[in-house]
């Protein structure tokens, strides 16, 4: 099987969202267990770092505020 490279900054955008996922999401989720409950302010928060991370919007158009990225990417 053919695997591409990827471009270094979509290895960095993937490195970014695992980072994310595991110091933010992960604990959310957890958190979000033990209480049996979602607390959409946790949640708003967790998606605002993401936003401010980078991570929102990847595959939409720059003009809709996104990366343009491939489904790849």
């Amino acid at each position: 099987m053919l695997v591409p490279e990827l471009p270094e900054e979509i290895r960095a955008l993937k490195e970014r969202a695992a980072r994310l996922i595991e110091e933010e999401v992960y604990p959310l989720e957890a958190r979000i267990a033990r209480r049996g409950a979602i607390d959409p302010g946790e949640v708003d928060a967790v998606r605002a770092k993401a936003r401010e991370a980078g991570l929102a919007m990847a595959n939409m158009p720059v003009s809709l505020g996104g990366l343009d990225l491939s489904m790849l990417g």
